[in-house]
């Protein structure tokens, strides 16, 4: 394996990754329909905040837009990867390294929560945070998802029906989100959850690429636990994108423990406005 290459291919995706996890889709959303939302409710430009403030359609839109986000640039990371093929050494070095494609996801993570404007004026204001938080992002649930979605649909499915789950038990968006997040981590740990299915295709020839433990096309024979390693580097991203998610809902923590957390109403028509999350 050619170190140097496999290390500039790391960084390259993670700029990539980064750089698409900056863009706020949020803002853009709101700025359609001429509203400020860092000036509505919570402040956030997430999906929560704009569905509260701006409807359920367009909170959806900012979801779906956030989800891709972190999905889009774990896809441009296995093309790129295929192409660099010979950057990268023999066909092991190829095959063992490839679950490098999800740096890019997990950049695209940290983009979305802290994304380039938020640094710009953390420097600009010399380290003054109160500032530089006015110009963060959102909370990094959706695009959490997005990664998910990047690794495994069986997670994923997983994933939704949790949230779910804890949202019509509890009514409480905060929380259905950080368990869930914290959660998957650990159910990563569990190789026939993890496919791994974007690293089944080689773009430059359409044919399926022996990354998998398994070649094979049936599910039921699908036993990725051979390699380890793809298992513990994503659960390792993934739980630094859990440890981002509760970082991210610290005030929503502290009103959970307080009682103080607002509870959504679902099938409630009725527009609510200044509410926090």
């Amino acid at each position: 394996m050619n170190v140097a290459n496999f290390i500039g291919i790391i960084i390259l995706f993670f700029t990539i990754g980064y750089l698409c996890g900056s863009i706020l889709f949020g803002t853009f959303v709101a700025s359609r329909k001429k509203v400020n939302i860092r000036s509505l409710g919570s402040g956030n430009v997430g999906a929560a905040n704009i569905t509260r403030n701006l409807g359920v359609l367009y909170g959806g839109i900012v979801t779906l837009l956030d989800l891709f986000k972190a999905w889009i640039p774990t896809l441009i990371a296995v093309v790129i990867y295929n192409c660099l093929k010979d950057a990268i050494g023999d066909a092991t070095a190829f095959k063992n390294g490839g679950v490098i494609v999800y740096v890019a996801g997990f950049s695209a993570i940290v983009g979305h929560c802290y994304p380039v404007t938020y640094f710009y004026m953390l420097f600009k204001t010399k380290f003054d945070f109160a500032v530089a938080k006015k110009h963060s992002g959102g909370k990094g649930v959706a695009s959490a998802a997005g990664f998910v979605l990047s690794v495994s649909p069986f997670a994923f499915l997983i994933c939704f029906g949790l949230f779910w789950f804890i949202c019509l038990t509890w009514k409480r968006v905060s929380l259905a989100s950080i368990l869930t997040t914290v959660a998957v981590s650990f159910w990563f740990l569990i190789p026939q959850i993890d496919y791994f299915y974007m690293l089944s295709f080689n773009i430059n020839n359409s044919q399926i690429l022996a990354i998998n433990a398994s070649n094979s096309a049936a599910l039921i024979n699908y036993n990725p636990s051979s390699l380890w390693w793809y298992i513990l580097v994503v659960f390792l991203l993934s739980l630094l994108i859990a440890i981002i998610v509760v970082v991210r809902h610290k005030e929503n923590i502290v009103r959970l423990i307080h009682n103080q957390e607002r509870q959504i109403k679902l099938f409630n028509k009725k527009k609510q406005n200044n509410s926090v999350n």
